[in-house]
């Protein structure tokens, strides 16, 4: 059987690491809070060509961002991109987003989600082809043959 003073000393060791942990947490989430703050919220306007490109690439069409702004109003900033369009294989616009603002939160992070999304004003453009295929937003719906 443990003595007292030996599960004393257990209790206090495994307590101080825990402590320990908890230090470090803290200081890994106010270095990524003051990271996103004093770092991307002020230059989140030189990730506008980089958003850009990983947008292109993952609808599958141009996509143009006119403006990029964020407010660090608390916790989490709040961002907004201005004029937001997907091009068509023309290079017309076949989805305008005058403003889009969404709102980040720890959860949502964590989720690599959103908090709240708001779309003001929405323009899609529908077009028929000389070749009868049908473009929404400037993507491609086809037919299946079977």
């Amino acid at each position: 059987m443990l003595k007292f003073s030996t599960l004393s000393e257990l209790l206090s060791q495994a307590l101080r690491v825990i402590a320990w942990m908890m230090l470090v947490a803290g200081g890994v989430l106010g270095v990524a809070w003051a990271a996103l703050h004093f770092w991307i919220v002020p230059r989140i306007e030189d990730f506008r060509p980089k958003l850009e490109n990983l947008a292109t690439q993952t609808i599958g069409v141009p996509v143009q961002i006119g403006n990029l702004l964020a407010v660090s109003s608390g916790w989490m900033p709040t961002f907004e991109i201005h004029d937001l369009a997907l091009l068509d294989p023309e290079g017309r616009r076949a989805l305008t987003l005058p403003k889009v603002v969404f709102a980040i939160s720890v959860r949502s992070v964590l989720d690599l989600g959103v908090e709240q999304l708001v779309i003001d004003s929405p323009t899609l453009d529908i077009r028929r082809t000389s070749t009868g295929e049908w473009r929404v937003a400037g993507l491609s719906l086809k037919k299946d043959n079977t």
